[in-house]
């Protein structure tokens, strides 16, 4: 169930969200809104503290050290952006979490949210309430993911979106595939029936488990040869399973097909349409926008940085996804050390890189079966990074308008009722007066004094 962050006031034309995920991404949104639009654009850059706040679960001086630092840098964007015109305490403070919280026992991660909200309250300038600090399920990121897209595209609807990040994968769209359960939305001035599919155990934290375990466990030992990690890493002798690198994409590819993601075909569907033995949805024919982690994750840095090396990876705004997969290839032959002269990325991260682009195409190309002019990947929409954030900002502003609409008739309708009932009530009481009045005339017409009697028989 999506958090009601609508039934909250319309207080500014700012917003801040702090995306709590392995580290704590800070946005500021301007949404400009009337009757018939609503428009919504980043303001200056994301800003990111390092802080992981799913670990004040057992260190709560994280809290602090997270929000000392993005509340005076939010203060900063919107102070330079309005010329100091707009009062923050009217600005609603977002912080919501994604797989890192949602790992979290319920109690740990009421005790995180609540004290993030204590802290905010007391040190931030912002409107922040119990509702607007929260915890996303896997659902509500993939509705909010699919809200960023269409309103991010504007005049251009979108039909689905798919989404592959560290810890979710979903595929949002208005095609039923089938399936009887639906969800109604409202955002900006649109309102869409939409088929949500989650699948959390493919994310590409749990796929890069899956494939070291089963590797592992195929070699008998807790030390792998990988054709999937850089050739010259080599993982810390501490490491649970230790790994040394031998970049090979083909290699890798063919391992992860036969260990991490088999694909099968059931009941004579198409292959991709299962794999693991789970049914992946049928998408639509038309277009598929994948989102900011769809099929490149965190790897902009590494993009910018190889981009003379690997001429495909000079495209990372809307790379292809053959051209994806021919980065890939030529990314997992280049050796670790040739790598880490041009980037500061630490080698772990460099050596794994080339497993995540593996794992991820793929999903895209097999697990969903799909071909290279259906899958659109973009890093941001018109100024909007692709993303739950927007989304999450937008339906704030977006209440069901067919239940306004029948709350302000059912308004109506008891008004008109109770103004009948008054004119009923008032109209019974006037005729009992009349009725009353009217009986009293009568007995004083036909009274006879009794003593007139008596003057008669006198006579």
């Amino acid at each position: 169930m999506l958090p009601l962050f609508s039934t909250l006031a319309l207080s500014s034309t700012y917003n801040v969200v702090v995306d709590a995920g392995s580290n704590s991404k800070l946005y500021v949104f301007k949404t400009t809104q009337n009757e018939t639009s609503f428009d919504i654009k980043l303001v200056n850059q994301t800003y990111t503290s390092k802080g992981t706040l799913a670990n004040a679960y057992y260190n709560l001086d994280v809290i602090s050290q997270i929000f000392d630092e993005l509340c005076p840098k939010a203060e900063e964007i919107i102070n330079t952006d309005s010329n100091n015109f707009v009062g923050l305490s009217t600005v609603p403070f977002f912080v919501a979490g994604t797989s890192l919280m949602r790992d979290l026992d319920i109690e740990d991660r009421y005790m995180v949210q609540n004290n993030t909200y204590n802290y905010i309250k007391q040190k931030c300038k912002f409107n922040i309430t119990n509702e607007t600090v929260t915890t996303l399920s896997a659902k509500s990121e993939a509705i909010y993911t699919y809200v960023t897209v269409n309103i991010a595209s504007k005049d251009t609807s979108v039909q689905t979106v798919i989404g592959l990040s560290g810890g979710n994968n979903f595929v949002a769209t208005k095609e039923s595939n089938g399936l009887l359960s639906s969800d109604t939305i409202t955002y900006g001035t649109h309102k869409d029936v939409i088929w949500v599919f989650t699948y959390p155990a493919f994310s590409t934290k749990s796929l890069i488990n899956n494939y070291t375990l089963s590797s592992a466990s195929l070699a008998g030992k807790a030390f792998i040869n990988s054709s999937c990690y850089l050739t010259g890493y080599q993982s810390d002798e501490d490491d649970f399973i230790s790994i040394k690198g031998e970049g090979n994409y083909t290699a890798c590819n063919q391992t992860i097909n036969d260990q991490t993601l088999i694909f099968e075909q059931y009941y004579g569907y198409k292959e991709g349409y299962f794999f693991n033995k789970i049914e992946r949805p049928k998408l639509p024919s038309t277009p598929v926008y994948a989102t900011g982690d769809s099929y490149t994750s965190n790897f902009e840095g590494l993009f910018e940085s190889l981009k003379d090396t690997i001429p495909e990876m000079a495209n990372f705004s809307n790379i292809t996804l053959d051209d994806f997969i021919t980065a890939a290839d030529k990314y997992c032959a280049l050796p670790l050390e040739d790598v880490k002269r041009k980037t500061s990325i630490p080698e772990q991260y460099l050596a794994q890189d080339c497993l995540e682009m593996s794992l991820q195409a793929r999903i895209l190309k097999f697990g969903f079966n799909l071909e290279n002019d259906q899958v659109f990947r973009y890093s941001q929409i018109n100024g909007v990074p692709i993303g739950w954030q927007a989304g999450l900002v937008t339906t704030f502003y977006s209440p069901e308008p067919d239940t306004n609409k029948a709350k302000q008739w059912i308004g109506i309708i008891l008004s008109l009722a109770i103004v009948i009932i008054i004119i009923i009530i008032v109209t019974v009481v006037i005729c009992k007066c009349v009725k009353k009045h009217k009986e009293e005339q009568a007995k004083q017409v036909n009274y006879v004094d009794p003593s007139a009697f008596d003057n008669l028989n006198e006579n």
